[in-house]
């Protein structure tokens, strides 16, 4: 310890300290800033993006009667680091995996979609999507 208790470190005079310090303040009241638009921008598209939902006229139909609903049985356990496909999960994390079990076009509700929030599915075409718990509509 003696070693350490005679270290010597340059200590700033007290202006340079409150400069230090307000530079410091700007900046996390700017990235703060930040964050609150960026927050603000996502709740006005979801407004959006339902409002537009709620506008369609249309006549609706059980989604079971339109396509093939499947389940995958694998979850976040199963994922393997550098795997060779993408592994979706209940988490927003996009895991990796070395087998599939879905090659199409199909929309993708991450684990049991226990948010009910389909804002959050992903439709992509699916090649060798991975054997996992996304539902999965042919």
């Amino acid at each position: 310890m003696p070693l350490i208790r005679n270290i010597e470190i340059p200590i700033p005079p007290l202006p340079e300290q409150q400069r230090i310090v307000s530079v410091l303040d700007e900046a996390f009241a700017s990235i703060a800033q930040a964050k609150s638009n960026a927050e603000q921008n996502l709740v006005n598209a979801r407004e959006l993006f339902d409002s537009v939902l709620q506008s369609i006229k249309a006549e609706k139909e059980p989604l079971g009667n339109l396509v093939e609903i499947k389940t995958g049985r694998l979850n976040a356990n199963a994922a393997v680091e550098d795997g060779e496909y993408p592994f979706f999960t209940c988490s927003r994390e996009v895991y990796a995996i070395d087998k599939y079990a879905f090659d199409c076009e199909a929309i993708l509700l991450a684990g049991n979609n226990a948010s009910g929030d389909f804002n959050e599915a992903l439709q992509r075409e699916i090649q060798c999507l991975p054997e996992n718990l996304c539902n999965h509509c042919e």
